[in-house]
């Protein structure tokens, strides 16, 4: 259902039915002019759908606030193991409520915000899930503002956290310092670990 101009009341329609479909397990609507009332309707369907493996809304404008309501789905879902959320508008309060759900949530491997803004603060509220988190696999945080700080805290979570296998950093400027500071971390701490700088 890429690109196909679906707006919040075809989304709305899409979630009534995610709540009684047992079968789905992709669900891509990528390009589709959502925004925080889609992710609302969707995380009410997260909450009680059962076989959604993987949900993509890449490049609709859900912001924090849909972002919110989608985290606040994840803290009780159990099936759903890919979130894409690559330009979707997503800020700080967004990712410190995705941070706040992967501390409870173990059924979630790969997380794509590439292309927000979620900057050292939500670096730092994912780095902190990071600590505790033992099913995330994939993170991509690539252009994303989070800085050489925000670096600095995801080096630090990534070390001691035995599930990531792949970090993506890039386009965050970094700079020559931090990526010293990380590849030394990944090195001593996180060999299993790839990131991408």
């Amino acid at each position: 259902m890429t690109a196909n101009l679906l707006h919040d009341e075809g989304v709305e329609a899409i979630s009534g039915a995610l709540r009684e479909n047992r079968s789905l397990e992709t669900l891509h609507l990528q390009w589709n002019f959502l925004r925080a009332g889609s992710a609302r309707s969707l995380a009410g369907a997260l909450r009680v759908n059962q076989c959604l493996r993987l949900l993509d809304l890449q490049e609709n404008a859900i912001g924090d606030e849909g972002t919110c309501a989608l985290a606040s789905a994840l803290q009780n879902n159990s099936t759903l193991s890919a979130l894409c959320l690559q330009g979707a508008a997503v800020g700080p309060s967004g990712a410190q409520a995705l941070g706040e759900a992967l501390m409870v949530n173990n059924t979630l491997t790969m997380l794509d915000l590439r292309g927000n803004n979620i900057g050292l603060r939500g670096a730092k509220a994912l780095a902190a899930a990071l600590k505790v988190n033992g099913a995330l696999q994939i993170l991509n945080l690539q252009e994303n503002s989070i800085g050489l700080d925000g670096a600095i805290c995801l080096a630090n979570a990534v070390s001691g956290n035995s599930s990531l296998v792949s970090l993506s950093l890039q386009g965050n400027r970094i700079g020559q310092s931090g990526a010293k500071v990380i590849s030394d971390a990944l090195k001593n701490d996180a060999p299993h670990c790839k990131v991408n700088l």
